[in-house]
């Protein structure tokens, strides 16, 4: 569809803009597929990405969700832009200056249900702040994307003795995705690989303090001990050490949460989506 899009562009002479949101190259069937069918999606993904490259070669703006994708799209002959959505309008603000202020902290993730979200390292991770003396109590808000997944995540957090401590909300509507947020005290992000994930934005609109992995876009917008405590993936020690430090360090997790609103602010619909718009008008005038 976007070499369809691409030529037609070209064709009738309008300017063509393209979104790069993922990498086709980091998905479950190409990373962890059997050694057959993983080099078969592996050989389709860089066809798919060579493609990419082909159609954004001739486009005005190419808007990139993470520097990987920019770097890739370095040869555009218009702008290349690292770009986020624009995702709530202020009005979806909840202000708060503090949370973990109840003996019991809960910690929030939101994903697809899919190894790529990295949740068996979390529920480690959870395992660890238990081991410690933490009340903690993991809530995961997702819908499963990978067949029979949450069930060995569910076996896996048995083996682990945390189950009670762990609670598989489902799938929660976007109109109410903001109740998950305001009974939370601390967002987790434990991909290994990212765009950039917009329960960033939503999570720090929400006066959510944060610990992610440095994956994809999360680590070219956020700031270490800025707007977020950032970890390597795939590493739950380093994971249980960042929110144990959010817990105890009341003025650094007071700090993220304040730099946390700036954060958001910038990819409201006021601020971001007026910016987007703004842009395309000026590519239009310039084609007129």
């Amino acid at each position: 569809m976007v070499s369809i899009a691409a030529r037609a562009a070209k064709r009738q002479g309008k300017p063509l803009v393209m979104m790069v949101m993922s990498n086709v190259e980091m998905t479950d069937r190409v990373l962890g597929g059997r050694r057959l069918t993983g080099k078969l999606y592996s050989g389709l993904a860089k066809l798919m990405v060579a493609q990419e490259v082909s159609c954004a070669k001739n486009a005005r703006r190419v808007y990139a969700y993470s520097k990987l994708l920019a770097e890739r799209h370095r040869h555009c002959r218009g702008r290349v832009t690292l770009m986020q959505d624009p995702l709530l309008s202020e009005k979806e603000f909840f202000m708060r200056a503090d949370t973990c202020q109840s003996e019991e902290v809960r910690l929030l993730r939101v994903a697809w249900i899919q190894p790529l979200k990295g949740l068996e390292y979390l529920l480690q991770a959870q395992a660890m702040l238990l081991d410690h003396g933490y009340r903690v109590r993991l809530e995961i808000v997702g819908r499963e994307r990978t067949a029979n997944y949450q069930r060995e995540l569910e076996e896996q957090a048995r083996q682990l003795r945390v189950r009670d401590s762990v609670e598989f909300s489902g799938w929660i509507p976007y109109d109410r995705i903001h109740e998950a947020y305001i009974r939370s005290d601390i967002q987790v992000i434990s991909s290994l690989t990212e765009g950039t994930p917009r329960c960033i934005a939503e999570g720090a609109a929400r006066g959510l303090p944060l610990v992610s992995t440095k994956a994809g876009g999360g680590a070219d917008v956020l700031v270490h001990e800025v707007n977020a405590l950032l970890v390597e993936p795939a590493e739950p020690r380093a994971m249980a050490e960042a929110i144990e430090r959010l817990i105890d360090d009341g003025q650094m997790r007071r700090e993220i949460i304040g730099n946390g609103y700036a954060f958001a602010r910038q990819a409201t619909f006021e601020t971001l989506g007026n910016r987007f718009l703004d842009e395309l008008s000026e590519i239009a005038r310039e084609t007129r």
